[in-house]
Formats: C-alpha cells, structure tokens, sequence
C-alpha cells in the first residue's frame, strides 16, 4: 500500500493475494523488518523485496548447512563394495542416520555418492557450487505436478477394426515383386541336349585347337605265373 492511501478491508485482500506465494516465515521477518524501518505502511512491492532479500539469505545459509552435513555423511558412513558401488548401504555401519528427501535428491542431480567420496581439492569449489544450485533449485522442481508433460512419446497410428487400411508407396509393387511364381523347371531335349554338346565341343577346340583327345588306352599284360 502507498503512503497516505487507506487501508480497506478490499485493499488488504489484494495485497494478501499478491503475497500468497511466499513463504510465511519470510513474510513475517519482512513486515518486521518494515514495522522497524519504514514510517509508513510499505506497499506489496517493498514487501516482496524484503522478503525475497531475506528468504534468499535464509535459503543460502540452510544450503551451506546442508553441504556441511552431506560432507560430514559422506567421511563417516559412504564407501565402495568390490563393485565400485558406492552408498551409505557399503559403508562399515549397519545403521546410520537418513538424509531428508532434498539432500539425496540434490546427490543425486550432482554426480551421486562417487563424486562426493572422490571428491578432489581442485573440483571441491566446483562441486560445492552444483550442490548449492541444486539445493536452491529443488523446491521449484518438486512444484512440477504432472512431471509426464516433460516427456514427449512419439504415438503412430494403429488400425482401428472396420477402418480401411492407408496403403504404403509402392506397396503393390513389393507385394507383386514378391509373389511373382518361380519358373517352371523343364527338361531339355534331345535336339537341345546335341546342341548344347555342340557348343561345348566348339568351345574346346577353339581353345585348344583340333587336336583330338583320345581316351588312354590302358595295357593288359599277363600276371607273372600265370
């Protein structure tokens, strides 16, 4: 509300509905923050930047905090099976406390359990600053109700009983290309048989010349003491 305009009940309602989406704790810290600063009744724009200053600097420190537990749970109670698994199910405690739902699942986003426990000196900033991303980023991703709109499935169409069937291009081709009945296998004659002998003789002579190939005769001689 704007210096020296009245406070209506109707104009009270507006500014609550301009405000409803933050968060209680930081609309309370932020109409303190005004009651202490301002002589005035702020308008819904000045209270949104309170609160938003102040959320922000709440939310930096819980994430700072939530790396410094995620750093202290790794070292005590993450290790490696024979696998090169690595989980709090690997470690040597059987028992060992549960992380909230935003921690794990900002792990997770991160490159999981491995990257934390071979975490290096030189990618330990780097780190650092995906979880701190992605711990400040949950909220508004666990907002997303109907998570199936971010996958998109590609449908084809099916044939519906009593719906005619849309032919393929040159389906009618490939079908009769395929069906096309094998020939008849038929046995030569006699006339075709001498000609083929004859073309096969031919061919020999011309390569060989008119020389005649006769058989080997083989020798029949007598047995010894016969």
């Amino acid at each position: 509300m704007a210096r020296g305009q009245e406070c209506s009940p109707e104009r009270l309602r507006i500014n609550a509905e301009d405000l409803i989406d933050i968060e209680q704790e930081a609309l309370r810290v932020a109409f303190a923050k005004a009651r202490r600063e301002h002589d005035y009744y702020p308008s819904v724009a000045e209270i949104r930047r309170m609160a938003q200053v102040d959320e922000a600097a709440q939310l930096d420190a819980e994430a700072r905090k939530a790396w410094e537990l995620t750093e202290e749970f790794v070292r005590k109670y993450v290790d490696t099976d024979v696998y090169g698994n690595y989980g709090p199910e690997h470690g040597w405690y059987r028992i060992y406390p549960q992380l909230c739902d935003r921690i794990l699942d900002t792990v997770r986003r991160t490159g999981g359990w491995r990257a934390y426990k071979k975490l290096t000196d030189k990618d330990f900033p780097f780190q650092q600053k995906r979880f701190f991303d992605e711990y400040k980023a949950w909220t508004a991703v666990e907002r997303l109700t109907d998570p199936s709109k971010l996958l998109v499935i590609e449908t084809r169409p099916q044939l519906v009983e009593g719906q005619p069937r849309v032919p393929t291009p040159n389906a009618g081709a490939q079908v009769e290309k395929l069906a096309k009945p094998m020939p008849e296998y038929k046995p030569l004659s006699s006339e075709e048989l001498e000609r083929r002998k004859s073309e096969q003789l031919a061919a020999v002579r011309a390569k060989y010349g008119n020389t005649r190939l006769m058989p080997a005769q083989t020798e029949h001689r007598p047995l010894q003491g016969a």
